[in-house]
């Protein structure tokens, strides 16, 4: 009886011991795949790093830039996850930026070797960055080595000076950053230019625009309040003709009222230099319209031709 049970226990345990195995196994390959996929390939020694990881930029460059579908902001990664094995140098952020690695003591050199930045001690008669009086970038073949030499802090960026590997900026032409402007304007490297002032009676940004000459002009009705029929000036190097008040109009420089068709026929002379006007309207039978006597344009009795 027991030989009946043990024998198919002892077919099965291999078949067992098998399949943990390969489960294990396959485990292990798992590992090693995401391993070979994370890894990228070996630079030799004396070559420089991939751009995205030695490409100097200025501070702030690993700040998460905004999605260009209006989707959610690009979250960069944390220092120590982008720099991994990186002592020292700078490391992708994930969002088209970098982050810092930490620095070296002084006697040492941040190096790119073996896919990796470190700090190596100098070796004699090596220069530094500071000897090569270079303070951003990546500077090839220093004995041998790719020099790490750090990061440029806002407005500068490496080279933007002119000179390769030294923190700089490049100011914008006082003729380009003044052409229209008044003021003081902002010369691109943090200072600024001088763009000078406006004539009277514009004043830098009179008229709402920023370092643009410009003039608000008084309101009519606030220049000309008591000046019917005058000039007022509008504050800006011009004149408003105040208009006349209500129904009058302005004559000779003062307010008119003209005179309006009393008569039902004929015309009336308005004054205030404005001629005369036609009244409409027609005589009862037997009267005639009179436009000739001292009572003109009233209805008479008669024939006046």
């Amino acid at each position: 009886m027991r030989t009946k049970i043990l024998r198919p226990m002892l077919v099965l345990l291999p078949a067992l011991a098998f399949t943990a195995c390969g489960a294990l196994i396959g485990i292990e390959e798992s590992s090693a795949t995401l391993e070979a996929a994370d890894a990228t390939t070996p630079t030799p020694d004396g070559a420089l790093p991939p751009a995205e990881a030695s490409a100097p930029v200025v501070d702030g460059g690993d700040a998460a830039p905004p999605s260009g579908d209006g989707g959610p902001a690009c979250v960069p990664k944390a220092a120590a996850v982008a720099c991994g094995a990186n002592k020292c140098g700078n490391a992708p952020d994930g969002c088209n930026g970098t982050v810092s690695c930490g620095a070296c003591a002084p006697t040492e050199d941040c190096v790119f070797s073996n896919n990796t930045f470190a700090c190596k001690l100098r070796a004699p008669n090596c220069s530094s960055c500071t000897d090569l009086a270079k303070n951003c970038g990546t500077v090839a073949k220093n004995c041998g080595q790719n020099l790490d030499c750090g990061l440029c802090k806002l407005p500068n960026s490496c080279g933007g000076g002119g000179a390769a590997n030294v923190c700089g900026c490049t100011k914008t032409p006082q003729a380009n950053a003044c052409a229209g402007k008044c003021g003081a304007v902002a010369d691109g490297c943090g200072g600024t230019w001088d763009c000078g002032g406006c004539t009277a009676p514009s004043t830098c940004g009179g008229a709402g625009i920023a370092n643009v000459c410009g003039c608000s002009p008084t309101p009519l009705a606030v220049a000309c309040a008591g000046k019917a029929c005058q000039t007022a000036p509008n504050n800006c190097g011009k004149n408003y003709a105040c208009p006349a008040t209500g129904t009058k109009v302005c004559f000779n420089g003062v307010e008119c009222a003209p005179a309006k068709c009393g008569t039902v026929c004929g015309f009336v002379d308005q004054g205030c230099g404005l001629g005369e006007i036609p009244c409409e309207g027609t005589c009862p039978a037997g009267r005639v319209c009179d436009f000739y006597t001292a009572t003109r344009n009233r209805c008479v009795i008669g024939d006046l031709q």
